[in-house]
């Protein structure tokens, strides 16, 4: 989102509104220089004017703007249309004073003007009824988020490279998902893979040779069971998980918003990976991976040997277009750097499109995803 676009928001200007006059090339500094009446003229209304001039009211911040935008998907929770946009106060600011989220609500212009709208002495659009379509609509969005990144394996091509065997599992139990219920279960409890409860039998003590599993952990023919197995129990996982789509937030105002220790969040995009440890066989083949792109940067760490198989090892090494399923850990802003440091739960490739159908946002992130090269030195290594 531009900064003008973002500070005209801020001061409650419709979003079209605010992106024609950012395209005309004017910025809040600009407009502070022009009078009320002349900034009424241009088409602002006399509110916003004075607000833009005067100063009077303080602008919504930028991180509460950003939350409210994205949690309601940059859309009117009364139609759920893709319109023209404004942040309204639920209770109007001359009476709380206040600009938090929980006092703000997306609506389109049309509704908006029905909140400002008195029918027989009431308002058509109380305060009660926009709380209750604000709560029932960020519902809704959830779900749609969610049901996107369940989505994204579609293609018959699709594939997941690698799964973080051990936080998976331990969210698995504190999620309250049943093992128990999850494809090749019983097969593999028969086989000695896992225990009565669902959960993972030591690896290195399964009745299978160190050479299938020297240089990643399922080299063995029930590996394909215990792949669908995971994948199984991840794809029930998300069901519970409220995902951030980082892809529609791609800048740094809106990542320090909502992209906070412990969010959930899904990314896609060109990665880059290199072997940090020196290691090629057994586990504590450490990884690193990250994404660099308007200066902005995606890093986890994770072993290599829980590649789900040799060509999966070969996809997550140089240069990988993927999509990485991440918990934040720490956020970190330097001086021409924002760094999200993260654990990895799962990375898959030849995922469906993350952006496909979501082209309405398009006004509020960046498009140029342009990728910054690395310097690190991308060796590639032999497996004997």
């Amino acid at each position: 989102m531009k900064s003008t676009v973002r500070a005209l928001l801020q001061r409650g200007v419709p979003s079209d509104f605010a992106n024609n006059i950012a395209s005309i090339g004017y910025t809040l500094d600009k407009l502070k220089q022009i009078n009320t009446e002349k900034l009424v003229e241009m088409g602002f209304s006399q509110e916003t004017a004075d607000i833009i001039n005067k100063e009077k009211r303080p602008p919504i911040p930028s991180n509460v703007l950003n939350k409210v935008l994205y949690e309601s998907n940059y859309s009117c929770c009364i139609c759920k249309k893709n319109k023209e946009i404004i942040v309204h106060h639920i209770v109007p600011w001359e009476e709380s004073k206040s600009h938090h989220e929980d006092n703000l609500v997306v609506l389109c212009l049309e509704h908006h003007g029905e909140a400002h709208t008195k029918h027989e002495l009431s308002l058509n659009l109380t305060r009660e009824r926009l709380l209750h379509a604000k709560r029932q609509w960020l519902e809704e969005v959830k779900e749609i988020n969610k049901n996107l990144i369940l989505d994204l394996p579609k293609p018959a091509f699709s594939f997941f490279d690698y799964f973080n065997i051990n936080r998976l599992c331990e969210l698995f139990e504190q999620r309250g998902i049943n093992l128990c219920e999850l494809s090749n279960y019983d097969y593999l409890f028969d086989a000695g893979f896992i225990n009565k409860d669902g959960s993972f039998k030591p690896i290195l003590k399964w009745n299978v040779s160190s050479r299938d599993i020297k240089y990643y952990w399922i080299g063995f023919f029930e590996g394909t069971y215990i792949n669908r197995y995971i994948k199984d129990g991840f794809q029930s996982l998300l069901k519970k998980m409220d995902p951030i789509i980082l892809n529609d937030i791609w800048n740094k105002s809106q990542i320090e918003a909502l992209i906070t220790p412990g969010v959930f969040f899904v990314v896609q995009g060109a990665f880059y990976f290199k072997n940090i440890s020196g290691k090629y066989g057994g586990i504590g083949q450490q990884t690193k991976g990250y994404r660099r792109a308007n200066g902005i940067r995606i890093e986890f760490e994770f072993d290599s040997w829980y590649c789900n198989s040799s060509s999966s090892k070969s996809h997550l090494s140089g240069r990988s277009v993927i999509t990485a399923y991440c918990i934040s850990r720490s956020v970190i802003k330097s001086e021409n750097e924002l760094i999200v440091f993260c654990t990895v739960l799962a990375i898959g490739n030849g995922f469906e499109n993350i952006t496909n159908g979501r082209s309405f946002i398009s006004q509020y992130v960046y498009k140029d995803e342009e990728e910054e090269l690395d310097e690190m030195d991308f060796d590639e290594h032999e497996i004997e």
